[in-house]
């Protein structure tokens, strides 16, 4: 594409958005279970695998075929992202979502584990540069996710490559607005820093089962406020909502049922620790990255409309 066509693909950031919005709505629950079915058992699993590494004594004992089901539960997340960037794909097209046959889905599994799992070890040696790359990185695999089973096979990582490039600032408003990743950051940040402290007040001589799980709350709750409001201010909303929700859950139990759980006798430690933190950054996943994957759908859509015209036939087609 030369520089002409760079701004003939220009799309006002915030109307692109909009339209991911009525993108997801149109999809229906169609698009929806879709993608929960391939997310939400991945998403627990990590759940279940990080609290058994990070408190299981019997955690090297079974470490291997966890990180094995994780592997195969993160392909299959892929798998079934890539079929709902396909059916918001088809409702942008005007056209019935078409069924895919397992064998398809199989191919298209593959195709994701081929490619994807090398994204999460660039994002992290993306850290030392500064997130500049970080842009164009996440650009390419989520065009890889959502073009996984609508561009040719041979096509799709050239197109990914290609499309990522494009639109510069309109990708950056993006990740800014929509993706989690930056809560992610936070909690990566959270341990390291977490652990620090507890390391430095081991060697002044304090124990740091005096301090147990205080340094986590301090730390995550300093970098919420100061650190990540300005890199992902609806990411922080939703993050803080789920944090209030998980805070008032032991209460609600106990004012419904009568019942005082453990989560009740804990205090604040319910969340103070970093399953607790993770589940937050879990659930502001499982919110915005729909709405993140729709608009890298219409990023795509847009970007190879421009050899051929197909948004300006499936406008013909409408007005029509």
């Amino acid at each position: 594409m030369n520089k002409q066509d760079d701004e003939l693909f220009s799309v006002n950031h915030f109307l692109l958005m909009d339209e991911a919005l009525t993108l997801v709505r149109s999809g229906g629950s169609t698009a929806l279970v879709a993608y929960y079915l391939g997310t939400i058992p991945f998403v627990i699993g990590l759940l279940f695998f990080w609290n058994d590494m990070s408190s299981s004594s019997f955690a090297a004992d079974h470490i291997l075929w966890a990180s094995l089901l994780m592997a195969v539960l993160f392909c299959w997340m892929k798998g079934w992202q890539a079929v709902y960037g396909r059916i918001l794909y088809e409702v942008r097209l005007g056209t019935p979502p078409q069924p895919i046959n397992p064998v398809e889905f199989l191919r298209i599994c593959v195709q994701q584990a081929r490619i994807q799992p090398w994204g999460i070890l660039l994002f992290i040696l993306c850290m030392p540069l500064l997130f500049i790359p970080f842009p164009w990185i996440n650009a390419f695999f989520q065009n890889h996710t959502v073009l996984g089973a609508v561009a040719d096979k041979k096509e799709l990582t050239r197109q990914s490559r290609k499309l990522a490039t494009k639109e510069k600032w309109q990708n950056y408003v993006i990740i800014w607005i929509l993706s989690p990743w930056p809560l992610f950051l936070v909690f990566l940040c959270c341990f390291g820093l977490a652990a620090a402290i507890s390391t430095s007040t081991g060697m002044m001589g304090v124990s740091p089962d005096l301090l147990g799980d205080l340094p986590w709350f301090i730390i995550g709750t300093l970098f919420i406020v100061i650190g990540v409001w300005p890199a992902s201010p609806l990411g922080v909303v939703v993050a803080a909502n789920i944090l209030l929700l998980l805070m008032a859950l032991p209460y609600l139990i106990n004012m419904l049922t009568g019942v005082e759980t453990v989560m009740l006798r804990s205090g604040y430690y319910w969340v103070a620790n970093t399953t607790s933190l993770l589940t937050i950054s879990c659930g502001a996943y499982l919110l915005l990255d729909p709405l993140l994957k729709a608009a890298y759908t219409l990023r795509c859509f847009y970007g190879m409309s421009l050899r051929s015209g197909t948004d300006l036939l499936v406008d013909l087609r409408l007005c029509k």
